[in-house]
């Protein structure tokens, strides 16, 4: 089955590479080694490789930045079908259309820069198109399901086209994520009818990425918030405790930032977070960084730990790994 998928690549002179460790491709520098890593350049030629998968049901693991994606260290995919270099755009009337693997932090900017009102959160967000639109992803106010018109997707080797309404947008959620319709995101189009003057736009954008700076995590790799919508159960010794130190730190540190830090801190001490304390951002409990090989372990207690004392807690990162018979079907490479 995979001689075929490398004949058709040779005969449609589409580039491909062979064992690629994934941690020298991926955002936070995880995962196994895939089989053969593809990228192609066209949007044409993505989409009739991925109609041929999908007729021979080849098994494809695509991706854009990986900025949401925790690629397990054990999983070894077959094919890896890129869509860093699908990054076309265009206006057509009052909408832009971009290809799945355009940067949506290039879509701010262009939009910024043209008086599209909506976009301007958009700035310093890392990932593409194509996962965005999947993950309804927003920031600073802007909200991929206020601004999305309709997503043109692959479904059983057709193509199928999905109004705003139709993905079922959710928070940090739709129907493609939930995997309720299985297809691969080719493009979206995007509405551009609200306006405001670019300068307006741009020292909003501008405030935004200063913000960023400030109180998000930069020094070690991380995939944003964890977990979207995280309460916790507090006991009542805890709850007491928690509102003592916000009162405390309110009226003695009036430095946000350090205040923010203190904040984390102290709720690590609340809780026992012993296992993995120290790859939690100083930013956010909501924040797990990867800042040593030790740090795959210490996710475990992380996840058991959000688990047991969150009241409500939705997993906003995809976990890349081997589901029920996937291994056996990945390393099938006749």
């Amino acid at each position: 089955m995979m001689s075929d998928i490398i004949t058709y690549l040779k005969n449609n002179n589409i580039s491909f590479s062979e064992n690629i460790n994934l941690k020298t491709k991926t955002w936070i520098k995880r995962g196994g080694v895939a089989r053969y890593w593809i990228q192609p350049g066209k949007l044409c030629d993505f989409e009739k490789l991925i109609i041929f998968c999908q007729q021979q049901d080849i098994f494809i693991e695509v991706i854009g930045n990986t900025s949401n994606c925790y690629f397990l260290n054990d999983y070894s995919p077959n094919l890896v079908i890129s869509t860093l270099k699908l990054r076309n755009i265009r206006m057509e009337g009052d909408v832009v259309i971009c290809d799945c693997g355009f940067q949506m932090s290039k879509l701010a900017r262009f939009c910024n820069a043209n008086g599209f009102a909506g976009y301007e959160g958009f700035i310093g967000l890392p990932g593409t198109v194509g996962g965005a639109v999947v993950n309804n992803s927003g920031c600073y106010g802007s909200l991929i399901s206020n601004v999305v018109k309709e997503v043109t997707i692959l479904q059983d080797g057709k193509q199928k086209i999905l109004t705003n309404k139709q993905l079922c947008y959710e928070n940090r959620t739709s129907i493609l994520k939930k995997k309720e319709i299985d297809g691969v995101v080719l493009s979206a189009v995007f509405n551009i009818s609200k306006r405001e003057k670019p300068e307006i736009l741009e020292s909003k954008a501008a405030e935004y990425q200063k913000h960023r700076k400030i109180f998000q995590e930069h020094t070690y790799l991380n995939l944003g918030s964890t977990f979207c919508d995280l309460k916790f159960r507090y006991s009542f010794m805890r709850k007491v405790l928690n509102i003592f130190c916000h009162i405390f730190l309110q009226l003695f540190v009036k430095n946000e930032q350090k205040r923010h830090v203190l904040l984390v801190n102290f709720f690590l001490l609340l809780f026992p977070t012993r296992e993995f304390r120290e790859y939690v951002s100083n930013y956010g409990i909501q924040c797990f960084t990867w800042k040593d090989e030790k740090a795959d372990e210490a996710f475990r207690y992380y996840e058991e730990f959000i688990k047991k004392y969150a009241s409500y807690a939705v997993m906003e990162i995809e976990i890349k790994k081997y589901v029920n018979n996937e291994k056996n079907r990945n390393t099938d490479i006749s």
